[in-house]
């Protein structure tokens, strides 16, 4: 963890991302840290920051983390969706047609 700072009744909570995950960040996308999903609010240098709000600090375990604590990062579902989706259109289309196929078929 990069930064916890408060700002008025809500706190700021900084994360450097692993290189390998860097990918799937996106501005209002989503991203759990240890386990609590959150928005993405701010991406710079690899550190993905969101905004916390009251509830979510004193009822979960992010008040009890400080700078330099390790977290779990969880990057959204739906870019992964996204980033496979991606990569199935570089890969060569595999055809079901065969020359047997068309002879079975009259051609």
């Amino acid at each position: 963890m990069t930064r916890l700072e408060s700002e008025g009744a809500n706190w700021w909570f900084g994360v450097r991302v692993p290189d390998e995950l860097a990918r799937y960040i996106a501005m209002k996308g989503s991203i759990a840290l240890d386990g609590i999903s959150l928005t993405v609010a701010g991406w710079h240098d690899g550190i993905v920051e969101t905004a916390i709000i009251p509830f979510t600090y004193e009822h979960t375990n992010l008040s009890s983390l400080k700078v330099g604590d390790v977290v779990n990062v969880e990057c959204d579902v739906l870019a992964k969706y996204v980033d496979r989706l991606m990569e199935a259109r570089q890969e060569p289309a595999v055809s079901r047609l065969s020359v047997a196929r068309l002879i079975e078929e009259g051609f």
